[in-house]
């Protein structure tokens, strides 16, 4: 077989699957890699130059071995490094590991790299003993392992999405029943442990029943979907906004006090009253809504949340009955 295919277009081949591998995980995890993309070109640019050089020019297997391993050692730390920066939703367990197995392999070929630079000259690869036979096996494991870490991140993020499917209401995509249910468990406890106030937010869509009438189930969801949109993104990272049934939504709010909660329900009360509820049915129409808030805090560690929704719930029909578009506390 020629050089040119042997030697020159073998390694090149080599180094543009481990290239391959570097832009594949960086578009699979959505992770821009501008800057490594480049270093991976140039390097690409100088194995081809090294091969051609020391295959036609200066035969030097020793050279060639040192190409191939410093690059092979560039390309896997960045693909490392692209890995522990990996999106979460696929598991940092899968990451970390594969991450791992290349910073391992990369510590062969620094060896390998560091051991040629110190040996006598090579004559042929194929009798260059069983550090360089090494590569044959070293290059196995990294195939296996990479295929395997894709299955592997392909099954968590399938499952987190899955979870996350079955926790979310179908229409406005906040948090179900059932999720605030477990939600509310867990900060429970947190809150327990920290001996830190928790909140909760009801809120009810005023005349939800005549807007339905009057204009349709459709733009009935289209509002419910808008408010769900608003109240996501008006309340803080780690408070939890659930539909509690119908038009009724609960925002769980951790380490707030009462005072806290009523000046955010008064927030979202006005941001509502604010909005503009186009109807996505091709007309300029646009409507506006008002919503009643009721607002309580759990009084004690040993008051269970049944209690609390109950209280929460007495507010907000207390802010109904008394005339809409308020909030009132427990």
């Amino acid at each position: 077989m020629p050089d040119i295919i042997s030697i020159v277009l073998a390694n090149s081949a080599i180094y543009l699957s481990f290239y391959l591998v570097l832009l594949g995980f960086s578009r699979y995890l959505s992770v821009p890699i501008p800057k490594s993309s480049w270093l991976s070109l140039v390097g690409f640019c100088v194995t081809v130059a090294g091969m051609m050089y020391f295959t036609y020019t200066q035969y030097d297997v020793n050279a060639r071995i040192m190409i191939m391993s410093s690059t092979s050692v560039m390309q896997l730390v960045l693909i490392s490094l692209l890995l522990l920066k990996g999106n979460e939703e696929f598991g940092k367990a899968s990451m970390r590991v594969l991450s791992l197995i290349c910073l391992l392999s990369a510590s062969y070929f620094a060896l390998r790299g560091l051991i040629v630079s110190q040996s006598v000259q090579l004559g042929f690869f194929m009798d260059a003993g069983l550090l360089h036979s090494m590569v044959l096996i070293v290059y196995q494991v990294l195939v296996v392992s990479f295929s395997f870490s894709i299955v592997w991140m392909t099954t968590t993020n399938l499952e987190l999405k899955l979870r996350l499917q079955a926790s979310l209401d179908p229409l406005t995509q906040v948090y179900n029943r059932r999720a605030l249910d477990e939600i509310v468990a867990d900060r429970d406890v947190s809150s327990k442990l920290n001996q830190v106030p928790l909140s909760a937010i009801m809120l009810d869509i005023d005349y939800f029943k005549k807007l339905n009438d009057g204009h349709g189930h459709k733009a009935g969801d289209t509002v419910l979907q808008k408010l769900a949109m608003i109240l996501t993104k008006n309340t803080r990272e780690n408070d939890s906004v659930a539909c509690y049934g119908g038009e009724e939504f609960i925002i769980l709010l951790p380490n707030t006090s009462r005072e806290q909660a009523e000046r955010m329900a008064e927030n979202l009360r006005v941001q509502l009253s604010d909005e503009h509820f186009s109807l996505d049915n091709g007309s300029d129409e646009a409507l506006h809504i008002s919503a009643s808030f009721g607002v309580a805090t759990r009084e004690s560690e040993v008051e269970n949340w049944e209690n609390v929704f109950k209280r929460v719930d007495v507010a907000l029909y207390k802010a109904k009955r008394t005339g809409r578009n308020k909030v009132e506390s427990a």
